[in-house]
């Protein structure tokens, strides 16, 4: 671009009434596009313009919103490998929040810890599933090297709760985004199942989790959570 040919561009761009964008018409000089210093040429819908350079300032965070921040981060990475068994599990949606959204919330306000300086998953605390239909009565684990036997009591026809209903186990390697699901492996009525454990979840602290829901999943009910290590 020569020098003539800049100093009449910058003389339209000064000419121009407005904050940080002007239409630049066909003319002798036509459009450009780049930057020039403080100047930057874009063809935007079918229009030559030209508008300032954007000033990018950065942000500094307070500490509180520094730390609102590590909690959020702590939540979404232990949810995300759960998201979609959420979506279909937990509480009812309210208004624009889908299920997620209100697992992610509940997670916010009850189930994230400050422990020392970082934040941790209060597993005790956390959730698989939410809803109305009765959980495991007296929940019982027993692991072994290779499987983990889940026992429990029988409380069909008490409530809402059916012989038919699924049991659902969820184990979790802790302070990784290892899952391992076991999605409808018994009904209500069997009263125990053994499950065989994947080799990455062998022989190493896992947290477990058991839910029921009934057969056409259309009601779910409170997690429980069976181990914490």
């Amino acid at each position: 671009m020569t020098y003539s040919k800049l100093y009449f561009i910058l003389i339209i761009f000064n000419s121009l009434n407005t904050n940080n964008m002007g239409k630049l018409e066909d003319g002798i000089l036509g459009g450009f596009s780049g930057k020039v210093g403080t100047v930057v040429g874009a063809r935007w819908r079918n229009q030559d313009i030209l508008r300032t350079k954007p000033v990018f300032k950065k942000r500094r965070f307070s500490e509180a919103q520094k730390r609102n921040q590590a909690r959020f981060a702590t939540v979404t990475r232990f949810l995300n490998p759960l998201k979609g068994f959420l979506k279909e599990t937990f509480a009812e949606p309210q208004g624009s929040r889908n299920r997620f959204d209100q697992a992610k919330s509940y997670y916010l306000k009850e189930v994230v810890a400050l422990e020392g300086e970082a934040f941790v998953i209060n597993y005790e605390k956390a959730l698989i599933s939410a809803g109305m239909l009765r959980g495991l009565r007296a929940p019982l684990l027993a692991k072994a090297e290779t499987t983990m036997t889940i026992s429990w009591e029988d409380n069909s026809g008490h409530g809402l709760a059916y012989g038919d209903d699924l049991l659902t186990v969820i184990a979790h390697i802790p302070k990784t985004p290892s899952f391992f699901f076991f999605e409808d492996v018994a009904q209500r009525g069997a009263l125990h199942i053994t499950l065989d454990l994947p080799k990455a979840a062998q022989g190493i602290p896992l947290v477990v989790w058991a839910t029921f829901r009934t057969a056409d999943h259309g009601m779910k009910a409170l997690s429980s959570c069976l181990s914490t290590s």
